[in-house]
């Protein structure tokens, strides 16, 4: 099975991951062209790992239910990724995704992804 990897969740502010996937599928400034398919995912994430840009994920609440999301963006050279590193922080979620699962889990947000 896949790998599954486990830490804490944080959020971009509102509209930014959005953006940065409509910049994306305007540039094709993609690691992997995303799957067809891609706009049926529960929402968009940025992971630590830039090779994983443009791959379909699963990110697993802690009550089980897993979300398909996309990986729309990854921790820069700006300081991001050492933040995650140090925090232990394995995504940052859409503001959407992020509000639905805090509502139901609360915060700090634990989640896995595979």
């Amino acid at each position: 099975g896949a790998l599954v990897v486990s830490g804490w969740a944080s959020a971009y502010a509102p509209g930014v991951m959005e953006a940065t996937v409509r910049y994306r599928l305007e540039t094709g400034v993609w690691w992997h062209e995303p799957p067809r398919d891609w706009y049926t995912v529960h929402g968009y994430i940025a992971t630590n790992d830039c090779r994983q840009v443009g791959r379909i994920m699963t990110l697993i609440a802690p009550d089980g239910r897993e979300y398909r999301v996309l990986v729309a963006d990854c921790g820069g050279a700006d300081g991001g990724s050492d933040f995650m590193t140090r925090n232990n922080i394995i995504a940052e979620l859409d503001w959407k995704l992020w509000t639905t699962l805090t509502a139901e889990h609360g915060r700090p947000l634990s989640i896995s992804l595979k």
